[in-house]
């Protein structure tokens, strides 16, 4: 992040929390920050400011509610696309706000991905699941909330 203020231009690592002092790159317009390659150009002095930083992916997010419309009830709907490779998205309904839980399967049964488990309220919903680290083949996706249960098929195709 940067920024000025009159003659003076700072720029700040923590979201604005603290603010390091440049100093001398002039009002409006002093520079220029290019945060893929970490650089400031001072558009006045012509200086060329290197700033070392570090990026990393904490968290990835894999389920979305897309609407908070109430469905008249439960859904399962059939993953898009089908065949996939190697991920696809699953959507599905849920009528009433309750525990939840979304898990895929390979053809012997065995869970091999939990695409949601908890608490949600009612609404629709996406997930998105990832196959890049399995083998082709047919998998199930079971939904499971308050009492009600459905299972369909999926193909991953590599």
């Amino acid at each position: 992040m940067t920024g000025n203020y009159g003659a003076n231009s700072a720029f700040s690592l923590n979201k604005g929390n603290t603010w390091t002092n440049l100093g001398g790159l002039g009002g409006s317009g002093a520079g220029m920050l290019v945060p893929d390659r970490g650089m400031l150009l001072s558009m006045q002095t012509s200086n060329l400011y290197k700033m070392k930083s570090t990026y990393s992916v904490l968290t990835s997010i894999n389920e979305t509610q897309i609407s908070s419309s109430v469905p008249s009830g439960f859904d399962l709907s059939q993953n898009y696309p089908n065949p996939f490779n190697p991920s696809t998205l699953i959507k599905y309904s849920l009528p009433t706000e309750g525990n939840v839980t979304l898990k895929v399967y390979d053809q012997l049964g065995r869970e091999v991905s939990t695409l949601s488990e908890g608490f949600k309220t009612a609404g629709v919903y996406e997930a998105t699941f990832d196959a890049s680290k399995l083998s082709s083949g047919v998998y199930f996706y079971k939904l499971a909330s308050s009492g009600f249960e459905m299972t369909k098929k999926m193909l991953l195709v590599k």
